[in-house]
């Protein structure tokens, strides 16, 4: 990706994915748009706003054996010049065993321009039909 939104966005969900696997619910939320909307692997309704998001990754992050996340390449960016769209496929698992099976999942992100921050407005996820 050659163009300034679509390096920001790409950067960005690599650090969806370290700060999920890092457990760091505040570099994580930091991500989100305050109005942010996330429609959660785990949970079937939408959930709106900054509380929401913030109650949902609690919990995620206090499963014990802890989830993680692992992107897949390539990811599919189409970028504007305040906002992009960038779909993919990453898997989870439950626990740091190296014998955890993956369970492949799906993601589509709206990022949106804030300031100088790009910041999440809308994050889809859902685990792929097998």
């Amino acid at each position: 990706m050659t163009d300034p939104a679509g390096t920001a966005v790409e950067a960005g969900i690599r650090q969806w994915v370290q700060a999920f696997n890092a457990a760091d619910l505040e570099v994580l939320l930091a991500l989100y748009s305050e109005q942010a909307v996330l429609v959660p692997t785990t949970v079937p309704q939408p959930l709106s706003g900054a509380a929401a998001v913030r109650a949902y990754f609690e919990r995620v992050m206090a499963r014990r054996p802890r989830l993680l996340a692992r992107l897949h390449e390539p990811l599919v960016v189409r970028a504007q010049i305040d906002w992009a769209l960038c779909s993919g496929r990453y898997d989870f698992r439950e626990g740091d065993s190296e014998t955890a099976a993956w369970r492949p999942a799906r993601f589509s992100f709206c990022w949106r321009q804030e300031g100088a921050l790009w910041r999440i407005a809308d994050h889809h996820s859902s685990f792929a039909p097998s």
